[in-house]
């Protein structure tokens, strides 16, 4: 187990839609609300699951179980990059789905 934050300037329920929708779109499942829920996602390299839990400036993620083959680094990397780029509005051209499909194409 592993946690890390990421800073966010959205509200707190268009990022829990976006997740619930990025996420259950891939075959994932994901139970949670504005403050706090759970994840779980992946097949082919194996799953990726965690919980999360919202702050007044971040979202705090725990990651529970990840695939052998990545490291917690990684992990942490794909996915702050997600929230820098949908999230805090760095680019607001890209689809969450493709975001999302760039990032976590090698867990699926």
């Amino acid at each position: 187990m592993f946690g890390f934050s990421c800073a966010y300037n959205q509200s707190k329920h268009k990022i829990v839609r976006h997740l619930e929708d990025v996420i259950e779109s891939r075959g994932g499942t994901f139970n949670g609300d504005t403050q706090q829920g759970r994840f779980c996602f992946g097949e082919r390299l194996g799953k990726l699951s965690g919980q999360y839990h919202f702050t007044d400036t971040a979202i705090n993620i725990e990651i529970l179980r990840k695939p052998i083959y990545f490291s917690h680094e990684y992990i942490e990397r794909h996915i702050s990059a997600y929230f820098r780029r949908q999230l805090i509005g760095a680019d607001k051209k890209a689809s969450v789905k493709t975001l999302v499909a760039e990032e976590t194409a090698e867990f699926v």
